[in-house]
């Protein structure tokens, strides 16, 4: 069974509540595939769970609605509140943002996990391998950068709207990391947070957010050079396909530590991978057959 695109539903107040309690406002959404006994098998305990999608969600959620009630973005969906204060010129805008799209960012990742795990559609496969020469190079590929990622974030497979510069295919896979609550939208591109700030302090203005500075895949091979200047907003196109969350709420009270200090993340990396919804995946990407994506 395939899940929509991301909604938030609204929750809605009983008639007799003041106006401002009446109108729609977000609330968490029902994981119809994990109950609260159970959490997620394979990858989360039930207590797990709960501080990682129940509690999270219910405190993104609740601020975020403290801060829409009575304005424009109450009755939005949270992309479209995302993509709304991506750049704003008030403030108050960049907090809004960070409610909004974590509990986005968080949602992607749970709603493609499921109790029941499949095998990977060939189709899917095909694709991926035709991207990271295997699907066992990209599972590893996402541990390691769990592992390397020094800060909370998510890792995100996405699917790349036509050709990057120097890629041939116009169609292509790539993994891209976002950290704290920054988005991998192009539309929220000045506050997409691809840099880990506690090991690059800073990036220079020439580089621009979107240069090959930023983005290995863009640089032609075998030099290493910037090929694509910073652009107007919008940047990139991608579509997220499935994320990994690597913020230590989400790992920490199941998996500790661990070895080397961050071998706990690892091992909740190389569980996820094996909860993954791949037939949902492949419905997202549009994988129809082996080297064709629509």
């Amino acid at each position: 069974m395939f899940r929509p695109i991301l909604r938030i539903p609204r929750a809605s107040v009983p008639k007799g509540v003041p106006s401002l309690q009446r109108r729609s406002l977000h609330h968490v959404p029902p994981l119809s595939q994990f109950n609260n006994e159970e959490g997620v098998p394979g990858l989360l305990s039930a207590s797990g769970f709960d501080i990682a999608w129940n509690q999270r969600m219910t405190m993104l959620l609740e601020r975020l609605n403290a801060r829409v009630a009575g304005t424009e973005y109450e009755s939005k969906e949270l992309k479209s509140i995302i993509l709304s204060t991506a750049r704003g010129s008030n403030p108050d805008d960049a907090l809004t943002f960070n409610y909004a799209s974590a509990a986005h960012n968080n949602h992607f990742f749970f709603k493609n996990l499921t109790p029941n795990p499949q095998p990977m559609p060939e189709t899917l496969r095909h694709a991926l391998s035709e991207s990271f020469s295997s699907v066992e190079t990209l599972r590893e590929q996402f541990i390691i950068q769990a592992e390397a990622m020094f800060g909370p974030g998510f890792i995100w497979l996405v699917k790349v709207r036509g050709a990057a510069v120097g890629d041939s295919s116009p169609n292509s896979f790539r993994l891209l990391n976002t950290y704290l609550a920054g988005s991998p939208y192009a539309g929220a591109h000045w506050r997409r947070q691809e840099v880990d700030r506690n090991t690059k302090p800073g990036t220079p203005e020439s580089a621009g957010p979107l240069s090959g500075a930023n983005y290995p895949f863009l640089r032609p091979g075998g030099k290493g050079e910037p090929v694509q200047k910073a652009s107007a907003p919008g940047g990139i196109e991608v579509q997220p396909l499935l994320c990994l969350n690597t913020w230590e709420h989400v790992w920490l009270r199941d998996y500790g530590l661990g070895a080397g200090g961050e071998g706990g993340r690892a091992a909740f990396a190389a569980n996820w991978w094996e909860v993954i919804d791949w037939e949902a995946v492949a419905h997202e990407a549009a994988v129809t057959r082996p080297g064709y994506l629509s």
